[in-house]
């Protein structure tokens, strides 16, 4: 049985931490015993195209503009749905 494993990420921006999640995901990616879903809040930057060519063309954004309204709150649903729906065992942040 695969371990499935949600990469979360702020945005794919070149920057450190964001370069390190996007090299994360691609040698998960290459691991037979791990089924990877790449995540993000926000779904900009030069590291989305590297995504997209190494085949993860479909990565769910969780938008968020604030952590102190509505918004936020239908988006954490939307992200416990999401991890619920895929039964992921592991999230990295």
């Amino acid at each position: 049985m695969k371990l499935r494993v949600l990469q979360l990420t702020n945005s794919f921006h070149q920057g450190g931490s964001e370069r390190q999640a996007v090299q994360l995901i691609k040698l998960l990616a290459n691991d037979d015993s791990v089924d990877v879903f790449p995540v993000c809040l926000n779904r900009e930057g030069v590291l989305f195209d590297e995504l997209k060519s190494a085949g993860f063309s479909e990565i769910p954004e969780f938008k968020l503009t604030s952590f102190f309204n509505a918004q936020f709150a239908a988006q954490v649903r939307r992200f416990a749905a999401y991890v619920k729906e895929n039964k992921i065992d592991v999230v990295q942040t």
